[in-house]
């Protein structure tokens, strides 16, 4: 199948969408099921596993796409030979004509095209020479998984925001009752003082709410009740400093009128804009 685009491989059309090439790719995959009718089950789920992480990943579609359009790669449709005709052997170079391109396979990290010989097999996934060593470590650590994610849509997200605004709410409660007799105050300067204090603190409390139970837990209790997790890109955990500033990145998303939010209704792997901006994605958690 060395011959063949990540686009035959599974049988789509270049133009697929994103869900008709999962589709696509399930059904394949149950196809090629030990117990099936494939002759060649493990070899070809490697294909599949493969073209799956590169087309799923819309950078390194984009990169595959550009790469196919310079090499001049055959039409990639559904009616595209399963297996390659041309006979064995190098074929004679022809002066004056142009060569075919060296078939390539991509690595399931970066998505950079590579000879099949500078790739290395780690299960079903190809990982490159400048990717091995950093995979290799994601290994050791236990954090490398080559899992589809179900990603937590906008809705599910906005509702767990909303438990944690509540427990945010009565805390900044809390902090109120203190400064309760500054903000009755006639004198302009103590209430506006107040103000700031109470502002102050409420951030305080909320960028530790945010970073100690993503740091820890992988979720806040808001998102912990509906069964969703904060992590990397491969599936790792957030640390306490990217979980801060992924705090302080909603706010960014909030002051473009909410727009950073609802980014996460059109991503195709959910992400709001402060994902973006840290490289984490909200997932949910099998039950």
């Amino acid at each position: 199948m060395s011959n063949l685009t990540h686009y035959q491989i599974l049988e789509v059309p270049q133009s697929a969408s994103l869900d008709q090439i999962h589709e696509a790719y399930a059904r394949l995959v149950g196809e090629s099921h030990p117990d099936g009718p494939e002759t060649d089950a493990e070899g070809r789920t490697g294909a599949l596993d493969e073209a799956w992480a590169v087309l799923q990943d819309p950078g390194k579609r984009e990169q595959y796409d550009a790469f196919l359009k310079s090499a001049r790669h055959p039409a990639n449709d559904r009616d595209a030979p399963r297996e390659s005709t041309a006979p064995e052997g190098p074929m004679p170079s022809v002066p004056g004509q142009p060569q075919p391109p060296v078939p390539a396979h991509f690595c399931s990290e970066c998505g950079q095209p590579w000879p099949p010989e500078e790739l290395a097999r780690f299960g079903d996934r190809f990982i490159c020479a400048n990717c091995k060593i950093a995979y290799a470590q994601k290994l050791r650590e236990g954090v490398a998984s080559t899992a589809t994610f179900a990603y937590a849509g906008f809705w599910i997200r906005f509702v767990a925001s909303l438990l944690d605004g509540v427990i945010l709410f009565v805390a900044g409660m809390v902090v109120q009752l203190p400064f309760a007799r500054l903000f009755q105050s006639r004198r302009i300067d103590l209430v506006l003082m107040a103000m700031g204090a109470v502002y102050l603190i409420d951030i305080a409390i909320a960028a530790t709410y945010e970073g100690v139970f993503i740091s820890r837990f992988g979720a806040t209790p808001g998102k912990m009740a509906l069964e969703l997790k904060v992590v990397r890109p491969d599936g790792g955990p957030i640390s306490l400093g990217r979980a801060v500033g992924r705090y302080f990145a909603k706010m960014v998303s909030a002051m473009i009128l909410m727009i950073g939010y609802i980014m996460a209704g059109f991503d195709s792997q959910k992400r709001a804009l402060h994902d973006m901006i840290c490289d984490t994605r909200v997932i949910r958690v099998s039950s």
